[in-house]
């Protein structure tokens, strides 16, 4: 195996935007010969994938009576829910491959040593057989750049799967867009597969798995003083970022007992859903 230098870091904060800056700044500042793995926990929040359109993909308004926050990643991939029953990584890597197969190995052998045995779908899903069927804990995107990528997912622990269902149900079904749809699957959290998975516990597997499989033992580094980019940090919690950024799409409303078909053109997309009240 090749000689690589690790790092594992574990995230200072709960901030969803934060937590993605400090990804990208990882990111940028890899070098050829190194692989990082980010472990961080986000408060509640709903994170959609890059060309994913946030009124196909979630109750926006619940989502603000609960002061659920809307983040947009900047890898392709599905819609997921976060909060801080679940554990989120990032392997990031020095080459444009992102290696996928071997992160998800090295995820599968830390559960394994609480006797679950899982296995990667034919998507980026990790889940557990049951019967004829499976259930879901983790899902997984990816991004590529010439020269470096990455590989995050986020894992169930814990999470209120009530929440999660509610959340992330579109309050609009009527929708005709080309944006990237979720695959919705049946889901499962790890702490009900094994009494000794926890945060700690889980964090701590994952941990001693990369270090296995790499053949190091690296100790674990906070964020704290990472210097993130706060243009970029700023970017995320934008309304261009969150919303203009969803690809032109029809909407139809039962208005007065009629149907209202709307427009969403590209760029005016917050401002037509402001002016017929849907967030």
């Amino acid at each position: 195996m090749d000689n690589y230098q690790i790092k594992i870091f574990k995230s200072h904060t709960h901030d969803p935007y934060e937590n993605l800056a400090i990804e990208n700044k990882l990111l940028m500042n890899i070098a050829e010969d190194q692989k990082f793995i980010f472990l961080y926990i986000n408060s509640p929040c709903v994170v959609l994938g890059r060309f994913q359109n946030p009124f196909e993909e979630c109750d926006l308004l619940k989502m603000r009576e609960s002061s659920v926050k809307l983040v947009r990643r900047q890898s392709g991939g599905g819609t997921v829910y976060h909060d801080l029953h679940n554990l989120n990584y990032s392997f990031i890597h020095g080459t444009r491959e992102h290696h996928k197969d071997i992160n998800h190995l090295i995820i599968l052998n830390a559960l394994k040593s609480f006797s679950v045995i899982a296995e990667a779908s034919g998507r980026s899903d990790l889940i557990v057989r049951e019967g004829d069927g499976h259930r879901k804990f983790s899902g997984s995107a990816f991004k590529q750049k010439k020269d470096r990528a990455f590989h995050h997912g986020t894992l169930l622990i814990d999470s209120n799967l009530q929440k999660l269902n509610k959340y992330i149900k579109p309050r609009y079904n009527k929708i005709v867009s080309k944006s990237i749809k979720s695959n919705r699957s049946t889901v499962v959290n790890l702490s009900e597969l094994s009494i000794s998975i926890n945060m700690s516990s889980l964090t701590d597997a994952i941990k001693n798995s990369f270090n296995d499989y790499y053949g190091s033992n690296t100790l674990v580094e906070t964020t704290s003083d990472i210097d993130i980019d706060s243009d970029y940090l700023g970017l995320l919690k934008t309304d261009e970022w969150l919303y203009e950024e969803t690809p032109k799409f029809e909407l139809t409303l039962e208005v007065g007992g009629k149907l209202k078909e709307i427009e969403f053109p590209k760029k005016r997309i917050l401002k037509t859903a402001k002016e017929n009240r849907l967030i």
